[in-house]
């Protein structure tokens, strides 16, 4: 719990810069001090809890601007302590004028990073979890990311993780009961019972960490990677695809030397698309380092786009072989384009009729449109809608818990005494305990919360 004494908070709760708005929060038994001393609601209104009004903030007699201004008195904030937010101008002078002379009161001081999450942690409002997801949700960069963070912030992974640890302490009660309650005539559980218990329980766990496997994808995209001989048409494509020039295209080959990454929704599916250095042989230093960069984005990349221009099937394939590229490409999904079909097209070859292809033209908006329908069909058997967001230290646990059951197992099935297997079973609830945050250390919260942005 927060200790009354803590100092009152301040921070700016929007992004540095100029705006329409910028909010800035303050948390704390001080709180309301704030709103005596620098906000006057309009036509001497007086301030009501919970209700936006607008007003003048004031020091002194300077008037420092038209602000509206918001009383959340405890315990019903988001930090569970009284709040107050001011929203004012978005003018970097005037924020940066009125926190400062905020923080210069009494016993307020400027707010850390996280910290106003970290006290509606502390405060009860919120477990370990759902306070992450706040991170989560902030730093989302697609709707299913967001979505999903969303539903973690309702607290569908706490709900999920408290069901998973009551089976268990309702497994050990038993135990409990037998060893305190050895000679009375309780109903005892059976070996067989428990392992089924256990391994129930184990099953579910490994459900939601095989189900994070993809996470990278859902948080940042599919990584595509175009690659290709020189000329093959790559920095057009991308051009085409992105709906603007961002990659620089001339006639000449080779003008693309390093990596070039952007994102872009397709068919409500994000992608990163990685425009790379052309593939061919090169004494040029500049040159080798680009085409030894595409060579590492094959490997890293989800689905590889590998372009061929007309002409250049027999050239491509050597440059294939002779670079020991089959293999990682094989690692990887790859959907072979023939480009520039606007100009000609001709037979695929032997050697790429085993790929999945597609015969497109950059100024051709059907067969592009094709070409997208079928890159989103690469991603199909990956269900994002059931990949679970994990933070490293939920997933850590989650795969300790995983290795505790999997030792529980083994005790049961060599029929172990009750007093080993209940201390094992109280050890695991100790782990769910410190998944949803109530049995974690103060070096742990600190670690957790340094990852939040400031106002947050």
């Amino acid at each position: 719990m927060i200790d009354s004494n803590e100092q009152t908070i301040a921070a700016l709760a929007t992004p540095a810069g100029s705006g329409a708005l910028a909010i800035i929060r303050v948390s704390g038994n001080r709180s309301k001090e704030v709103l005596t001393k620098f906000f006057k609601p309009l036509s001497g209104k007086k301030l009501q809890p919970r209700v936006l009004q607008l007003g003048w903030l004031h020091d002194g007699e300077n008037t420092l601007d038209q602000a509206m201004a918001v009383y959340m008195p405890n315990p019903n904030s988001y930090t569970g302590e009284d709040v107050v937010e001011l929203h004012l101008h978005g003018s970097p002078a005037i924020t940066q004028t009125v926190l400062t002379k905020i923080i210069h009161l009494p016993g307020i001081r400027q707010a850390e990073p996280g910290e106003f999450t970290r006290r509606a942690f502390l405060s009860g409002k919120m477990d370990l979890v759902q306070a992450e997801a706040v991170a989560e949700l902030i730093g989302a960069q697609n709707q299913r990311s967001a979505k999903q963070a969303s539903s973690i912030l309702n607290g569908e992974l706490s709900n999920r993780i408290e069901e998973l640890k009551n089976q268990i302490i309702s497994l050990s009660a038993y135990y409990i009961a037998n060893l305190d309650f050895s000679e009375e005539d309780i109903p005892a559980i059976s070996n067989e019972q428990a392992i089924q218990t256990v391994s129930e329980v184990q099953q579910q766990i490994e459900t939601i960490i095989n189900n994070s496997k993809y996470q990278t994808i859902l948080r940042e995209g599919f990584r595509v990677a175009l690659v290709g001989l020189p000329n093959a048409g790559k920095s057009t494509l991308l051009n085409t695809l992105l709906g603007y020039n961002r990659a620089l295209v001339t006639d000449i080959a080779g003008t693309t030397r390093d990596i070039i990454s952007e994102s872009i929704t397709i068919n409500d599916m994000q992608f990163v698309l990685t425009d790379t250095a052309g593939l061919h042989v090169s004494q040029d230093t500049v040159e080798q380092l680009g085409i030894e960069r595409t060579k590492q984005e094959i490997s890293k990349s989800d689905i590889v786009l590998l372009l061929i221009e007309p002409g250049k099937q027999a050239e491509t394939q050597k440059y294939l072989e002779d670079n020991n590229l089959l293999t990682p490409l094989k690692q990887s999904k790859v959907l072979v384009v023939f480009t520039k079909s606007d100009i000609t097209t001709e037979p695929i070859s032997t050697f790429f009729s085993g790929f999945t292809a597609i015969t497109i033209s950059s100024q051709d908006s059907q067969l592009v449109k094709k070409l997208t329908d079928v890159l989103t069909g690469l991603t199909e058997d990956i269900h994002i809608e059931s990949v679970q967001l994990l933070t490293n230290r939920q997933l850590a646990l989650f795969k300790k818990a995983s290795k505790q059951l999997r030792y529980i197992q083994t005790l049961l099935t060599d029929q172990q005494s009750d007093d080993i297997i209940l201390v094992e079973l109280q050890n695991l609830v100790e782990i769910f305990n410190s998944l949803s945050g109530k049995q974690t250390s103060s070096e742990m919260i600190n670690e957790v919360f340094s990852n939040f942005c400031i106002g947050k």
